[in-house]
């Protein structure tokens, strides 16, 4: 029974060691300015965003091979007027993936990743009804979504500590789209 409990003992303080020491390496977080672009029924829209990204080195190797857990949530934004019709389009993109750093350079990466999308729509007509003026009509729609990302990207170390990065993703939903991103993070 003594040895039960030994090896048990012995197996936790081991898995522990593991975790702690699989959470002190190379965790980096960033944030990231986005630009989305998509064709929404009025011709190809720029939407603006944001992000908030972490990234997990989970394998390397000498030769400047790298695998890493990446997750990150972001929001995009698009809004325009044609005539009395208003609208604006929302995305909040929450993505987790792989990112694998490849031989041939220790900076370019290629991921892959599922996502989950909520998109929220809103439009406003302010123009008149069957010629008489009217307060306007709001409608508010919201859906949300499962999809496939492949993309591809530079991190640039500035410093131990500080990584600059560029990126371009493909989001395969039911309304795709492309972003591209420029990043700052850090690297605890």
């Amino acid at each position: 029974m003594k040895i039960v409990r030994f090896v048990a003992v012995f197996m936790i303080v081991g898995f522990l060691h593991n975790v702690a020491a699989f959470a002190a390496d190379a965790v980096r977080v960033d944030g990231a300015l986005l630009f989305g672009i998509d064709d929404y029924g009025y011709g190809n829209m720029i939407s603006q965003g944001y992000g908030v990204g972490v990234t997990k080195e989970i394998m390397a190797d000498p030769g400047n091979r790298k695998l890493s857990v990446r997750a990150d949530v972001n929001y995009l934004y698009e809004h325009d007027r044609k005539g009395y019709v208003e609208w604006s389009y929302t995305r909040i993109p929450i993505y987790l993936g792989l990112r694998f750093f490849t031989p041939f350079s220790s900076v370019f990466y290629l991921e892959g990743g599922a996502e989950y999308i909520i998109v929220k729509t809103r439009s406003h007509y302010t123009g008149p009804l069957f010629g008489i003026s009217s307060p306007g009509l709001s409608t508010r729609h919201a859906e949300s979504d499962f999809g496939i990302v492949p993309g591809f990207g530079i991190e640039y170390p500035i410093s131990k500590n500080v990584i600059a990065g560029i990126n371009a993703r493909a989001h395969f939903t039911y309304d795709p789209f492309i972003t591209i991103g420029a990043s700052v993070g850090y690297r605890f």
